[in-house]
This record gives structure tokens, C-alpha cells and sequence, in this order.
């Protein structure tokens, strides 16, 4: 295609874009046979693919890659029998890959990867001839590997990796003798490893991790072909059986990683010969055997830089070969980790050689001091502890680590320690020693720049943390993941409030040392990372963005609007709590209707007369009446409790505000009613003989006369608002109405002259406000707290068990006024609206007469007993 027909077409497709005057379908049509090349990568554009293409019928290359298309793959593509190259790469396209694909004869280059394709890998594939690349990764393929793609005799690349493809690895890909690159990781591909792969002698690179193939490794996979092999990626599968030896013929191999696995056996002293190896990962494993101290021939000349052997079961001393590796052009052996192995002896002198990032000895049955030799290591991180090395750390070791820039880490300290503190560059500190029974662990001693501890000792249920986990500082992790441990709500509150992140469980993140050259001078970096992602320490940011996996359990306390799976802080569960707290609650309601509107039906009937003991079950009815007055009042006092508590738990931040005036309305409402009374007292009797108080025993209590207005008749504005001002003055009298309203039930009546008095009728209407004024709205704004839970950002914690008991007693107190209120509604033959208003009109008149024969007139009002208490 000429530049001005392809600028044409651009033309064209960018104003159908931008514009939408015309549709990149129209323009591909009017571009019909302009050329053989169209090259539209990264041109911003969107929508399906247009059919259209398959007009172009000249074309040999087509790259529509890193837009944003949708939708499937035109089938019309296959009709394009010219093309050569096609590449549809980093867009969102779904749906199955074509089968129509399949009879592009001349496709070299077939790339599709970076999108959301599923189903399965058509087989017609595999009747490419030309085909030299073949690129599906990163898509939802599912599946096996067609055996027709063992036909692509000229395929040289092939990367299928990153997809949902399982089954057995076809031995077909042997015929493949011109690959060079083959990725199948990250699937979950099964069986044994077929040894027709040792026979691919373009191979450079194998790539075979995260998968689940299982079995010995083949003795015919010799990779003897193999010769030009540069990389080999086997971990994170299910491998057994031992290593084979004919590996230390492979000369060019740069990189052998077979960590994860259950590979067992000796490693292979013929290892010796990879004089091009740069790294050698055999950790997590089952091997055996010493360390071959014939891996110090990769010394001078050699070009191995990391030996990771951790978690495996390699006994012995350390070879002091591994000294040797030394090469000046390459700096030589720099990563050294062989934690959690059965090695025994002392360090090697010979160590002080080599110039170590990371040497971590940890977890062994070393013995011995540490060698005055390593202050020559210049050893980045050096881990040490759960050993049974003694004596003290040398000082010409500290004052290396103490001057040294580059020094991040040091886990060898048993405990934190004041000298800890000269260490300014401290990232990072694994911790294990006896607690003693104490539960607790003190790092307030722990340098300010250091942001993760990893503490792998007893359960503990106390942390004190350091300088980094508050204030500006970006913020600190404890990593207790496998110590069970379990925290105290106190360490729990200093957790969810500030800076700090505890990890309980899931997938722990490891610490990862990295060198950066900035304006030409050399700074560590660390991070932390696992297979869910990175989170950068110097980041202000990066406690928010922490993923321990779906098993991932931690108190984390971060921003109110990013919280992470699996912080306990925001109560993962609650959803579930409140739904069947609240369906619960429903039942009870719909129980409670039908047993309380049969019962007052069943007692209208029969007319019950619950104050005369001369009928037949009259006590009885007395007591019961009494029990469940006591039983409500029980409800009532459990539910302030717990709310209090919550109001406790939230003190100083702004929720501490609603729920105070919550639990304050009540009382407010009773003070008035209280004072009110007093004021229309002082109205309509300014004098009054003295009488004697007194308390008698009355069973079973008759109940309350009728209340009736006051002879003063109703009261002004100018009283009322009196009554507001002197609201303080009437809480003792509630107190001691409460009390009265109480003792009621047991029989005990207050006794003024000759009529004695009930507080029973005040009592229920204040039970009833405080369920207005505080359980109702309570039950409704703790849950929404506890749905959101705790934060940093608005200084909120929410303890679970408080707020989850504060929840359930106020829908209880709910249900247990309701059912009395529906009992006075349906035995007095009223609505329950009617029943609401009588019980809130009753409490205003705060005492009533219980001795028969007393009129409404001669009720007695709270102000008279105030008045009588001041001798009026």
C-alpha cells in the first residue's frame, strides 16, 4: 500500500471515531483494495472488529493491536487468503478463537494474546504451514493442546501460557525441531512430563512453571538435544523423583528454577559444569545430601549469582567452596539462602569473600560464634536466627552495618534491643524466640525505618508497636500468619485506628531486595510481594493495597474507602450477622403477634381480673403479670447497658455524638414530664399538710386508676418552657421513680397519708420513649456502623461482639414493648395506635393511685412527693 492510500485510510478511520459520521466499517469498506499492509495499533479505537475487512482481499498484514475492540473475531477474516501477519493482541475481544482461522495457508504470525478469549484452541490450527509464531496467552482458553499442533513444522515461538488450558502436554510438540520458545505456564496441566521434549534441539527457552504435572522427571529427558537451552522454568508443580545428572551437560543454560516441587535425591555434583548458569533455584523441596562442594568450581570464570536451597532437607556443613564463587566482571555469587535445612558446623570464613545481598543461614542446626570475617561480606540482609549460633554479634560487623547505606536488614537479634536503633536503614525484621507464657511482643524498639516484622514464635494476644506505625510515617506490618495467634481488643483497637496492618492468615508477602541507581548513585529498595502483587514500603499508600488471597485473613487499619478482602477491621461477616439478626427479629415479631393477640383474646373472654386474688387463677395472673414486667425491664436495662458500651468504643469520634443524644433523650423526655407536673402542682395546691411516706407490701398489686387531668387544667407555654429550663432538677426524681416502678412488681408501693401509689403506668410510658428515642434508632445506626466498620480515616472502631450484643438487645427491647403495647391494643379493644398513645400519655402523670376507691382527683404527682421531701 503507498503512504497516501494508508493516510487515507487513517484519515478515514479516525474521523469515523471522532466524528461518527461515518463507521470504522464504512471506512474499511472504502478503503477496499488499497494495498496489503494495514497497521491500525494503538490508535485508541473501540467497538466489534468491522466485517468489512474481508473486502481487503490483497492483504498480507493486518495489526489492529492494543485498541480497545470488542466483541468475537469476524469469521470473514478467514477469507483473507493472502494474509501473512495478524495481530489482534491487547484488546478486550471474547468469544472462541475461529475455526475459520485455519485455512490462512500463509499465516506466519498469528498473535491474539492479551484479551478475554475462551473455549478451546481449534485444532484447524495446527494446518498452518507457515506458521512461525503463535502467540494465546493471557485469555480464558480452556481445554487441551490440540496433538495437530505437533504439525507446525516451521513454528519456532509458542506461548500459550496464562490461560484456564488443562490436560496432558500432547508428546506431539517433540516434532516441533525448529522451536525456540515454548510457555505453557500458568495452566493447570497435568500428567507427567512427556520426554519427547528432550528432543527439541532449537529449544532456549522452557517454561513450564505453575501447573500441575506430577511424576518423576523422564531418564530420557536428557535435554541431551537441547544444547543452545538458556532458560528452564519448572517450579510450582508436582514433580518427584530426583534431578537428573545428564543437566550438568547443558553448557548455555542460564537459569534452572525447579523450586516447589517434591524433587528428592542429592543435587547433582555434575551441576559444576553450567559455566553459564546465573541462577540456580532448587528451594522447596524434598533433596537430600550435602551441598556439592563442587559447586566452588562456578567460582573464577563462573557466572552464578543466586543459590536458593532453601526448605528442603540438606544436612551437612556448608561447603566453604561457595566462597569461590567470585567474578569480578559479574560480582559474582550475591544471593545465598539456605533457611530451613538440617545444615550443621559452623559459618565459613570463607563467606567474606563474596559480596551478598541476602545470606540467610536461618533455621538450621548451625553452631559456633559468627565470624569476625563477615564484616568483609558487605551483606546486605543477613538472617541468622533460629540457629544455635552464640556470642554476640561482632563489632566490626555492627559498625560495617551501622556505616553501611546499602544495609536494609538484619534478623539475627533474638529480640528488639536498644542497638537495633543504629541500624538507619532497618527494612525489615524476622523475629522467633520463647515468649515465656507472656502472649506479648514489644517492638517499640524497632528502628522507624523499619516497616515489616515477621514473627514466627508463640501465639501472642499483645503487640507493642514502633516510631513507623504511627504519626506521619507511612505505615508498619507484623506478619503472625501460622502462630495462632489471637489479639486483645485493646491491640485490636490500636490496630484498626492507626497505621498497621497484623496479617492472621492467607498468603504471607515475602521481602524482595532491589538496587536502584539514582542521579548516579546507588539506593536499596524494598518491597513486599506475593502472587497477588507488590506493595512498595516507601509508599504512603501501601497498607490499602495489601491482598493476602481469599484466605486472607488481618486486621489492617486503612482508608474508610479501601479496605481489602479479609480485613477482620471491617468485620467481613457482618453482612451475614445482620441478616439473620434481622430475620430473626422478624420471626419474633410475627411469634410474638400471634401468641399475644390469642392470649389478650383468650383473657378478654374470660374476663381474667389480674388485680382480684379472690378468682380462680387471679394470683397466678398477678404473678405472671409481675414476671414479665420484671423481664421487660431486664430487656430495657441490658439494652442501655450495651449501648453505653458502643457509645464507649466510639468516644471521641463523631458517632459518640448521636448515640450520647440518644441515650440522653429519654431521660430528657421523663425530667420534663417530671418538672411539668411539679409546675402545675405548685399552680393548683401552693400548700400541702405534711404526710408521711412510707412503704407497704400490697400483693397482688391492684392496678392504677385512671389518670386524669390535674385540676389546674392544662398548663401554658410559659410553664412548659420552665420545665425545659429546670430539666436537670428532675433526674433524681426519675432515678427514683425508675426504682419505684421496679419494686412495684414485688408488691412495694410507695404510701403518702392514706393512698398508696404506683410509678408502674410512668415507667411503661418511659420504656416506651426510650424505645422511640433510643432502641429503635440505635438498632438502625449501630448496624449501619457496624456494616462499615473500623477506620483510621474516621477514627472509628467497631468491636464486633459489642456492637453485634447493642444490635440483638435493641430489636429485643423492640419485640418485648411491642408485644405489651399489642396486649393493652387487643384486650381493650383498641388500635394499636390508640394503645401508643394511651401509654404515652400515662407516663406524664408520674404516680397514680392504687387504693380502691380513689378518684382520678386525688391522684398524687411527683412534685407532691418533692414537696413533701422539703417538708411543704
Amino acid at each position: 500500500m503507498g503512504f497516501s492510500k494508508l493516510a487515507l485510510l487513517v484519515v478515514l478511520v479516525d474521523f469515523a471515531v471522532a466524528a461518527s459520521a461515518l463507521t470504522i466499517d464504512e471506512a474499511v469498506g472504502n478503503a477496499t483494495n488499497l494495498g496489503t499492509s494495514l497497521d491500525l495499533a494503538n490508535r485508541r479505537l473501540s467497538g466489534p472488529i468491522p466485517r468489512g475487512l474481508h473486502r481487503l482481499t490483497n492483504l498480507k498484514y493486518l495489526n489492529l493491536s492494543c485498541n480497545a475492540f470488542s466483541g468475537g473475531i469476524p469469521t470473514e477474516i478467514g477469507n483473507l487468503a493472502q494474509l501473512a501477519h495478524l495481530d489482534l493482541s491487547n484488546n478486550s475481544l471474547s468469544g472462541g478463537i475461529p475455526y475459520e482461522l485455519g485455512s490462512l495457508t500463509n499465516l506466519q504470525t498469528l498473535n491474539l494474546s492479551n484479551n478475554a478469549l475462551s473455549g478451546p484452541i481449534p485444532p484447524g490450527l495446527g494446518g498452518l504451514p507457515q506458521l512461525n509464531r503463535l502467540y494465546l496467552f493471557n485469555n480464558s482458553l480452556s481445554g487441551g493442546i490440540p496433538p495437530q499442533l505437533g504439525s507446525l513444522s516451521n513454528l519456532q515461538y509458542l506461548n500459550l501460557s496464562r490461560n484456564a488450558l488443562s490436560g496432558a502436554i500432547p508428546p506431539e510438540l517433540g516434532q516441533l525441531k525448529r522451536l525456540r520458545h515454548l510457555s505453557l505456564h500458568d495452566n493447570t496441566f497435568s500428567g507427567p512430563l512427556p520426554p519427547e521434549l528432550g528432543s527439541l534441539p532449537a529449544l532456549t527457552r522452557f517454561y513450564l512453571y505453575n501447573n500441575s504435572l506430577s511424576g518423576p522427571i523422564p531418564e530420557s529427558l536428557e535435554l541431551a538435544q537441547c544444547e543452545n537451552l538458556h532458560y528452564m522454568y519448572l517450579s510450582n508443580n508436582n514433580l518427584s523423583g530426583s534431578i537428573p545428572p545428564e543437566w550438568g551437560q547443558l553448557s548455555n543454560l542460564f537459569d534452572l528454577d525447579l523450586s516447589n516441587n517434591q524433587l528428592s535425591g542429592p543435587i547433582p555434583a555434575s551441576f559444576s559444569n553450567l559455566d553459564s548458569l546465573f541462577d540456580l533455584i532448587l528451594a522447596n523441596n524434598r533433596l537430600s545430601g550435602g551441598i556439592p562442594s563442587e559447586l566452588g568450581k562456578l567460582g573464577p570464570g563462573g557466572l552464578l549469582s543466586k543459590l536458593d536451597l532453601h526448605s528442603n532437607a540438606l544436612s551437612g556443613p556448608i561447603p566453604p567452596t561457595l566462597g569461590d564463587i567470585v567474578n569480578y566482571g559479574t560480582g559474582g555469587l550475591s544471593y545465598l539462602d539456605l533457611h530451613d535445612n538440617r545444615l550443621t558446623g559452623g559459618i565459613p570464613r570463607e563467606l567474606s569473600q563474596l559480596t551478598l545481598s541476602r545470606l540467610d543461614l536461618s533455621g538450621n542446626n548451625l553452631t559456633g560464634p559468627i565470624p569476625v570475617e563477615l564484616n568483609e561480606t558487605r551483606v546486605t540482609a543477613l538472617f541468622l536466627d533460629n540457629t544455635n549460633l552464640s556470642g554476640p554479634v561482632p563489632e566490626p560487623l555492627l559498625g560495617m552495618m551501622r556505616g553501611n547505606n546499602y544495609v536494609t536488614s538484619f534478623g539475627y537479634f533474638a529480640a528488639p534491643t536498644p542497638e537495633m536503633r543504629q541500624f538507619s536503614e532497618l527494612r525489615y525484621l524476622r523475629l522467633n524466640f520463647p515468649t515465656h507464657g507472656a502472649s506479648a511482643l514489644d517492638l517499640s524498639l524497632t528502628p522507624a525505618t523499619c516497616q515489616y516484622v515477621e514473627w514466627a514464635g508463640d501465639a501472642l494476644t499483645e503487640v507493642r508497636f514502633w516510631d513507623a506505625c504511627s504519626g506521619q510515617a507511612a505505615g508498619c506490618a507484623v506478619n503472625l500468619i501460622g502462630t495462632g495467634s489471637k489479639l486483645s481488643r485493646a491491640a485490636r483497637r490500636r490496630v484498626c485506628l492507626g497505621k498497621i496492618s497484623v496479617f492472621l492468615a492467607g498468603d504471607p508477602p515475602s521481602v524482595v531486595e532491589e538496587g536502584l541507581t539514582v542521579d548516579g548513585e546507588y539506593v536499596s529498595s524494598a518491597y513486599l510481594t506475593n502472587k497477588y502483587g507488590k506493595y512498595f514500603l516507601n509508599s504512603t499508600d501501601f497498607l490499602d493495597g495489601i491482598d493476602l488471597g481469599p484466605e486472607g485473613e488481618a486486621y489492617t487499619g486503612v482508608g474508610f474507602a479501601r479496605v481489602q478482602r479479609g480485613n477482620l477491621c471491617r468485620n467481613p461477616e457482618a453482612g451475614r450477622v445482620v441478616a439473620i439478626a434481622y430475620c430473626v427479629f422478624a420471626g419474633l415479631l410475627l411469634l410474638s403477634t400471634l401468641l399475644t393477640c390469642v392470649a389478650a383474646r383468650r383473657s378478654r373472654r374470660k374476663g381474667a381480673a389480674l388485680n382480684t386474688s379472690t378468682k380462680p387463677g387471679g394470683a397466678c395472673v398477678a404473678v405472671a403479670k409481675s414476671v414479665w414486667g420484671i423481664v421487660a425491664h431486664i430487656v430495657c436495662l441490658v439494652d442501655l447497658i450495651t449501648d453505653v458500651l458502643v457509645l464507649a468504643q466510639v468516644w471521641g469520634a463523631w458517632p459518640m455524638w448521636v448515640i450520647l443524644a440518644s441515650i440522653l433523650a429519654p431521660y430528657l423526655v421523663a425530667s420534663f414530664w417530671v418538672m411539668h407536673r411539679l409546675l402545675l402542682l405548685r399552680r393548683s395546691r401552693p400548700l400541702m399538710s405534711p404526710l408521711r411516706p412510707r412503704m407497704r407490701w400490697i400483693w397482688p398489686p391492684p392496678p392504677p386508676s385512671s389518670p386524669q387531668e390535674s385540676p389546674a387544667g392544662p398548663s401554658s407555654i410559659t410553664q412548659k418552657l420552665l420545665a425545659f429550663v429546670l430539666l436537670p432538677l428532675g433526674v433524681p426524681a426519675v432515678v427514683f421513680l425508675d426504682v419505684s416502678a421496679i419494686l412495684n412488681h414485688f408488691g412495694a408501693h410507695l404510701v403518702l397519708g392514706d393512698i398508696a401509689y404506683s410509678a408502674r403506668a410512668y415507667h411503661e410510658s418511659r420504656v416506651l420513649v426510650e424505645l422511640l428515642l433510643e432502641s429503635i434508632p440505635q438498632a438502625g445506626f449501630q448496624t449501619a456502623l457496624y456494616m462499615l466498620g473500623s477506620s483510621r480515616a474516621t477514627r472509628i472502631f467497631i468491636d464486633e461482639p459489642i456492637f453485634v450484643q447493642s444490635i440483638t438487645f435493641s430489636l429485643l427491647s423492640v419485640v418485648v414493648q411491642y408485644s405489651c403495647t399489642l396486649w393493652e391494643a387487643v384486650k381493650g379493644r383498641q388500635s394499636l395506635r390508640r394503645a401508643l398513645s394511651l401509654r404515652l400519655r400515662d407516663g406524664s402523670y408520674v404516680l397514680t393511685a392504687i387504693s380502691s376507691g380513689v378518684a382520678g382527683d386525688d391522684l398524687l404527682n411527683a412534685a407532691e412527693v418533692l414537696e413533701l421531701s422539703n417538708g411543704n
